[in-house]
């Protein structure tokens, strides 16, 4: 029996409402648990005691075992070492790390508190741990239950190892991964900078191809790149409420080429180079002032911690500067949305605009990157993509560019707006095939795969 560990839950609950959550581990996780019956531990918002929800299925029983964290142990856990630790130092932005003891120790007890609790759950074979949150999970849990079958997957880029190495609890974190049986990443450069990490800082750890044996243990190492729910994406996309959607989009916005971005509201996307970038285009190619327009829709993300709220700052500034610049009676160059769309409302987004420019200066995969391709039904748009993106590698139709070089950036921009309709489909075919063969499905089942082959 399987279960899944995950700091988010799979539903939203709220006044006694139970909802599925959007996400593609949501969609292939929650219909196999309910399929096979299994579990899935998560962080439970504001429970005062940790509460198990049951939910009937055919044949067996899934159960959702919702964890309660004090407001103190979510600040530190949460909001601290994970967000203000491991996210930055991951993807490269040491400058902004906070190495505060206490965060450590906040994100320890509350790793020991899901490991002691996963534990005791009878009837799992095999424990399948998400992301950074837990890195300390798998060592935990074989100390416990050395029978367990233990899968990781780490879904945030993995930094050089001399970026790694700055974090003063370097080692803890290695060895509680390589508690896993199979720990996967996106990409095979995640793969090779952690192994690279490892040897660097553990004495003893012996490299065998892509696993790792230390202390007498051998985990394997896997590039195994995450896909979406390619149907659901497809379909939605497809419907005639989504295009009737997108046309009125489309007329609220005016009859020009439209240059979408989509991001969580964070340093690591690149919002305020992108918008220089576009700056310095209608600076280069004044012909396209006046029938080309930006829209930024950036999702609130992370407001307890303090480099979000300044960043949000820094953007509404730049934007109301180049408005300035630019905008005139007739013509609005940036439209700028600082709040959540649903998923229907974004996918009628990625179908009615022209470009999709996405450009994170690191960031583990790019979902974004996908669901767009998966709801270009009409073949029409064009994507601009970070080389700093784990997708960059799978998108290779793509514009792939620097996103540290603004005139790059600002070439792209302009050879995707002229790109002749013909090459715009066929480019865009390609990337829908790749999404539609490598799907969130597919992934799940690799890694399961991968579980069951390993040496």
């Amino acid at each position: 029996m399987l279960t899944i560990v995950s700091n988010r839950e799979p539903y939203s609950m709220r006044g006694g409402k139970v909802s599925r959550n959007v996400g593609g581990l949501v969609a292939a996780f929650e219909p196999l648990l309910r399929k096979t019956g299994g579990n899935w531990v998560a962080y439970g918002a504001g429970l005062s005691e940790n509460r198990k929800v049951v939910f009937p299925s055919e044949k067996e029983k899934f159960c959702l075992h919702r964890m309660a964290l004090n407001k103190s142990e979510y600040g530190m856990y949460y909001y601290g070492f994970s967000n203000r630790v491991l996210w930055p130092l991951c993807h490269q932005f040491s400058e902004k790390c906070s190495f505060i003891i206490e965060y450590w120790q906040g994100y320890k007890n509350v790793n020991r508190k899901f490991a002691d609790y996963i534990a005791r759950i009878k009837g799992q074979d095999t424990v399948w741990i998400q992301d950074f949150h837990f890195s300390l999970v798998p060592a935990m849990l074989r100390k416990l239950r050395p029978a367990l079958k233990l899968m990781f997957f780490w879904h945030i880029p993995w930094p050089s190892p001399s970026v790694f190495a700055i974090l003063p609890w370097r080692r803890q974190i290695l060895e509680g991964l390589l508690g896993s049986d199979l720990l996967a990443f996106h990409t095979q450069e995640f793969v090779d900078n952690f192994i690279l990490s490892a040897v660097r800082i553990l004495p003893g750890a012996v490299v065998k191809g892509n696993s790792i044996i230390y202390k007498s243990r051998t985990t394997q190492l896997r590039a195994i790149p995450i896909g979406i729910d390619y149907k659901h994406y497809r379909s939605m996309a497809e419907l005639k409420q989504t295009a009737n959607m997108a046309e009125k989009q489309r007329l609220s916005l005016g009859n020009n080429k439209i240059i979408l971005a989509v991001d969580r509201l964070d340093y690591t996307k690149g919002i305020l180079r992108r918008i220089w970038a576009f700056e310095y285009f209608l600076d280069t190619h004044p012909e396209w002032r006046g029938k080309v327009s930006l829209l930024q829709i950036a999702t609130p993300s992370r407001e307890g911690v303090s480099e979000y709220r300044y960043l949000k700052r820094e953007i509404d500034r730049n934007i109301g500067r180049f408005e300035g610049k630019f905008g005139t009676p007739s013509w609005q160059p940036i439209f700028y949305f600082y709040r959540k769309f649903s998923a229907k409302q974004l996918t009628a987004f990625y179908r009615m605009s022209d470009v999709a420019l996405l450009t994170p200066l690191f960031d583990g995969w790019n979902m974004v990157a996908s669901e767009y391709v998966a709801s270009q039904v009409d073949g029409n748009g064009a994507l601009i993509l970070s080389e700093f993106a784990g997708a960059s590698s799978f998108f290779e139709e793509a514009f792939i560019c620097n996103p540290y070089d603004t005139e790059q950036v600002s070439s792209y921009i302009a050879a995707a707006l002229k790109l002749p309709a013909a090459k715009k489909r066929r480019r865009m075919e390609a990337m829908r095939k790749k999404v539609e063969d490598h799907d969130v499905f597919e992934w799940m089942n690799k890694n399961l795969n991968a579980l069951e082959e390993r040496p």
